[in-house]
């Protein structure tokens, strides 16, 4: 577990939850749990993720099970492309809800990754070094079907 940023001197517990639409499709949902455990180390605060519908856990489940653990501040981080409706209505909605029934907490829910510039730097690195080069190999492979 990632100890607490040095810029973070106070007593509250906080959370970091990483919001996914969802999916019912198990692939889709590891890379979302595999992306959290290569992150985990890096990050300040514990972090969990959690899904909008179609699987678990969702916003609800992680709350609950962190407010039981005493964590009283809630960081969501939408891992979204732009903000629809599900960010600018439901979960908004969601988040209400959450604070109504968990009275003392704050929930806090961030900009959508797609947002952030560094994030579309990042995908344009990836792009260009990795997957177009990866791409262009296997496209000059002798198709084996063909021999």
């Amino acid at each position: 577990m990632a100890s607490e940023s040095a810029s973070d001197t106070s007593s509250v517990n906080t959370h970091v939850i990483l919001l996914a639409h969802g999916s019912r499709d198990a692939n889709w949902l590891d890379a979302f749990s595999d992306g959290l455990k290569q992150m985990q180390p890096l990050l300040a605060s514990p972090a969990s993720v959690a899904f909008m519908e179609l699987a678990s856990p969702s916003l609800q489940d992680v709350v609950t099970e962190q407010v039981n653990n005493n964590v009283e501040r809630f960081y969501v981080i939408p891992m979204f492309f732009a903000a629809g409706k599900h960010l600018l209505e439901d979960i908004p909605a969601m988040i209400r809800d959450l604070e109504a029934l968990h009275s003392g907490i704050s929930i806090q829910l961030g900009d959508p990754i797609g947002k952030d510039l560094d994030f579309w730097t990042f995908l344009a690195h990836q792009i260009d070094n990795q997957w177009l080069p990866s791409m262009e190999a296997a496209a000059k492979k002798p198709d084996s079907a063909a021999a």
